[in-house]
């Protein structure tokens, strides 16, 4: 017992800011592997989820706007102004699409292909570094310990 206490203490210290990272957060929960069953309370979860819808409003709304492909013609766009339609039903749609991603059982990442407004998020906050700079610098460190320099480091030397 006071191993596995040890072991948990040991992740709690290493991993625990982990769980207060919001990117972490959107990470996890757009993952369908993960979703909210990693959340231990009620309160995570809500949390966990109202992350996610604002990163979906967030992503959905910068999408609408910032695509070239969407911008009408001036005639589409005084039709437009006229309509009086407001944003509301586009607000809906993410709640809908959030609930229904949240209740499927399909732990397939081309599940996502259904629920476009959690797919930008999970690019986002999912996707690997495109850089081996890190990995270099890994490499460059152990090339500096690994020495003949080093070689004679033993207990009775320190």
């Amino acid at each position: 017992m006071p191993l596995a206490n040890a072991v948990l203490n040991g992740i709690e210290v290493r991993l625990g800011g982990c769980f207060c990272d919001n990117e972490l957060i959107l990470a996890a929960v757009t993952l369908p592997q993960f979703r909210l069953w990693w959340c231990g309370d009620d309160q995570t979860k809500e949390m966990a989820r109202n992350l996610l819808r604002h990163g979906m409003n967030r992503m959905t709304s910068s999408r609408v706007t910032d695509d070239p492909a969407d911008r009408q013609s001036s005639d589409e766009t005084d039709d437009e102004f006229f309509a009086f339609t407001s944003s509301a039903p586009a607000r809906n749609d993410v709640n809908q699409e959030l609930d229904l991603y949240l209740s499927d059982d399909c732990k397939q990442l081309e599940s996502l292909n259904r629920f476009p407004a959690v797919k930008q998020p999970f690019l986002k906050y999912n996707t690997g570094i495109p850089s081996s700079a890190p990995v270099e610098r890994l490499f460059s460190a152990g090339g500096q310990i690994m020495t003949s320099r080093r070689s004679r480091l033993s207990d009775k030397h320190c």
